[in-house]
């Protein structure tokens, strides 16, 4: 992830914080923030090859609140996505999202439940079976040291997968390391032994040995997304991975002149190009990339900070408002878990690519154009008709 100036760092807990505005307030949005107003949580994690950084933004530039409310917090909530996507929300139940970082949440628990309960969703807890946090191996316990970056990660992407798809149980997979190596694997157990589900906001820069090391991904029926970063001219694995589904970015705004009451513009900052490595999967031969290898993305949502995602992180203030393809990414995955689980012996990108009529073609934007096209690739969801089986 490159961001230019001051926004460039590792996030620490004294940043600003989102505040809690008045539904009034809030229904306006703030200006969009200035570039110096926009940190990456995860800065500097992915330097070196085969480390992965969270692909998490955070603007920086609204007042401190550190209470809960009754005032609606700042930002998109569950109800503006599920009607900007269309979310058939009474779908899901029993059906199992894996969120996967690289380190532990202690508070996990604790802030999903103000989040769920800020919105009106349903309790998701540990008691119930909802909730529930294991480590690389799968297992309850030893969980991993904690790291206020991947708790930061985490807290927003299980708050969008329920916001997505509320009746959805939860799987926080936590590893010890932010090494590929460590990371890929404990993705390959949870889609064979938990959930075909599994949502990863992170990547880094590609390397050569990610075609080797990637090949842990080749798991048939399993849709596996992965963040397409944050700059335009970057492409990160394993989004880039001919086995996973990489998610772009998009600027969502409400717009009354449209019949859906939304549009959508490619976000500016969103990753997305050809892969150096990675093969070109048989799902995008019919489509003009314009790479010879592996091109990102392959769809998209929002991501763009103005006005950006609501979540809460209780250790770093309570209220935040957060985006990036980090947002995106979770998003993605959970409207796929409401169409229902892939054909066990299916590639589910090529689900996608069967049907292109089932998304909102994002025509404007930096690098956007009709079809599919690479920050946006076939579109957003426009319900879950694009995600189902090819009979």
């Amino acid at each position: 992830m490159r961001i230019p100036g001051p926004a460039r760092g590792l996030f620490v807990g004294s940043m600003l914080l989102a505040t809690v505005l008045t539904p009034a307030a809030a229904a306006q949005p703030l200006a969009a923030p200035a570039p110096s107003a926009v940190r990456a949580v995860c800065a500097g994690m992915d330097r070196i090859p085969g480390k992965v950084a969270c692909r998490q933004l955070l603007r920086t530039d609204l007042p401190t609140h550190l209470g809960l409310t009754a005032a609606a917090p700042y930002g998109y909530g569950p109800a503006d996505l599920q009607a900007a996507y269309k979310a058939p929300i009474q779908q899901g139940a029993g059906t199992t999202v894996a969120v996967t970082i690289g380190a532990d949440y202690p508070d996990a628990e604790a802030d999903l439940a103000v989040y769920r309960k800020q919105y009106g969703l349903p309790p998701c807890t540990s008691a119930d079976g909802c909730f529930r946090k294991v480590n690389k191996n799968l297992n309850p316990s030893p969980l991993p040291a904690p790291d206020g970056a991947w708790s930061s990660e985490a807290a927003m992407d299980i708050q969008l997968v329920s916001a997505l798809c509320p009746r959805c149980r939860i799987v926080l997979a936590e590893a010890d390391s932010s090494d590929s190596t460590v990371l890929l694997p404990m993705v390959a157990r949870l889609a064979k032994q938990v959930t075909p589900f599994v949502s990863s906001s992170w990547g880094g820069t590609e390397y050569p040995e990610q075609v080797r090391e990637g090949k842990v991904l080749d798991i048939p029926g399993a849709v596996l997304g992965f963040a397409s970063g944050d700059g335009p001219a970057s492409v990160l694995h394993p989004s880039s991975s001919p086995y996973t589904i990489a998610v772009g970015g998009t600027a969502l705004v409400r717009d009354p002149s449209t019949a859906r009451g939304w549009s959508e513009k490619a976000w500016n900052s969103t990753g997305y190009g050809c892969s150096i490595y990675s093969a070109k999967p048989a799902f995008q031969n019919g489509v003009n990339t314009g790479c010879g290898k592996r091109a990102t993305a392959d769809v998209a949502a929002v991501a763009d900070l103005y006005p950006g995602v609501a979540y809460y992180w209780g250790a770093g203030g309570g209220w935040r408002v957060s985006g990036g393809t980090s947002a995106s990414m979770p998003i993605v995955v959970s409207l796929w878990a409401l169409a229902g689980a892939p054909g066990k012996a299916d590639r589910p990108a090529s689900y996608l690519y069967a049907h292109p009529g089932a998304f909102n073609d994002v025509t404007e934007g930096p690098g956007a154009h009709a079809g599919w096209d690479g920050p946006t690739g076939l579109g957003t969801p426009d319900g879950v008709a694009g995600f189902v089986p090819v009979h």
